[in-house]
């Protein structure tokens, strides 16, 4: 680990020495998950840290500490399937860099560099996919399995992981949110790029309240909605008015307090599916003694991404029904010249200190030797400074 961050086993709050983990044993061909684990920082101003795979990990066979299966197993097969969930909120992925888009059909930009190895998304004229460039001259491509993580993307259970694709180069930055066509569809490539106004999915939100009565048109809530909590100027609140008009649903703040809470509109510009919104205070089921919290989310269904207060936001109440069933994680990859990587929260716990999100990885191969423990596995992270 780096001076400053601790990688921390959520059961037992015990800190890991080094990047190595150790993965449970499992049958051939199945999945195996690390403990939940979570980063603790010190004098960070990050409020992100994304979480990758190493290239490589040891195999070893649970019935003699001293058989190898395999040394040095090679995390950059096509064999190879990582794995990741966001225990607290939904699952973020950024599933790659890209180094070209489309801006309309005919119409590609491309980055200063684009070389073999780079990858490459045609989000009008072929949206199901992702390529990787196979050669610097002439030009070729091909489908990259990194496309693959996008059928993830709604899984059976019904949880929503949201995967995205970066492009940066020294002019300008875009991001596109890979979105199903269709609600609930299981068909690989059935799915559009959406390009975002930014990547910052987490926003930290005072209170939140859902509103039980008509008439509500963005300027106050009464006092009472507060059931005995002393709301403060300058507070956020994420207000769902979805029971009557939704497109008055969005994130406020509290401008002055008298009879009434007094609001004005937030300051977050845009919205769009994957944007999350975590609570300090539920107004719904807290009271001045007992405070309890939240997530709420934006779900596909909200569609791509437009200004706030412009449409239904159709808020989600996120719950983890998946902790046990790796089989709908988000995937990861890995290559010579890309890797994904999980998003998590760097959430504030004191002036100095910030605690991610709880994790929990995980890996899958077609090669497995059965009852066998994955170990010395590295795991790779990355923080944005002020992000």
């Amino acid at each position: 680990m780096s001076y400053g961050i601790l990688l921390k086993n959520a059961n037992t709050n015990s800190s890991y020495q080094d990047d190595n983990l150790i993965f449970y044993s499992t049958q051939r061909e199945g999945i195996s998950t690390s403990d939940p684990m979570y980063f603790t920082t010190v004098n960070f101003t990050a409020k992100t840290i994304g979480v990758s795979f190493e290239k490589y990990g040891n195999l070893i066979s649970n019935s003699s500490s001293n058989n190898f299966s395999f040394s040095n197993f090679d995390l950059n097969e096509y064999n190879f399937k990582g794995l990741s969930a966001n225990l607290s909120k939904p699952t973020i992925v950024e599933l790659c860099k890209i180094k070209s888009y489309e801006l309309g059909v005919g119409q590609t930009i491309y980055a200063d560099t684009f070389i073999a190895g780079d990858k490459y998304i045609k989000n009008f004229n072929d949206p199901g996919n992702i390529y990787t460039k196979t050669s610097t001259f002439p030009t070729g491509l091909t489908t990259s399995y990194f496309g693959t993580s996008l059928n993830y993307t709604l899984p059976s259970s019904g949880v929503q992981n949201f995967v995205y694709v970066s492009f940066e180069d020294n002019t300008h930055s875009k991001y596109f949110l890979a979105v199903p066509q269709s609600i609930g569809a299981t068909i690989p490539n059935n799915f559009r790029w959406y390009e975002l106004p930014n990547n910052v999915f987490f926003n930290d939100i005072d209170y939140y309240f859902t509103i039980n009565a008509s008439g509500f048109n963005g300027a106050n809530i009464s006092i009472s909605s507060f059931n005995g909590i002393i709301p403060s100027k300058g507070k956020t609140i994420l207000i769902n008015n979805v029971n009557y008009d939704d497109t008055y649903s969005g994130v406020y703040v509290i401008q002055a307090i008298t009879n009434n809470v007094i609001l004005s509109r937030g300051n977050i510009v845009n919205n769009f599916p994957g944007q999350t919104f975590d609570i300090k205070v539920n107004l719904d089921n807290s009271n001045a003694l007992t405070y309890n919290t939240a997530v709420y989310y934006v779900p596909f269904e909200y569609g791509y991404t437009s200004d706030s207060f412009t449409k239904a936001l159709k808020l989600t109440k996120f719950t983890n029904p998946i902790q046990n069933d790796p089989t709908k994680y988000t995937p990861l990859f890995k290559d010579n010249y890309d890797n994904s990587s999980l998003i998590l929260q760097l959430n504030t716990i004191s002036d100095s200190s910030k605690k991610s999100d709880a994790f929990i990885l995980g890996i899958g191969v077609s090669n497995w030797f059965p009852n066998s423990i994955l170990y010395n596995v590295n795991v790779s992270y990355q923080i944005k400074e002020g992000y």
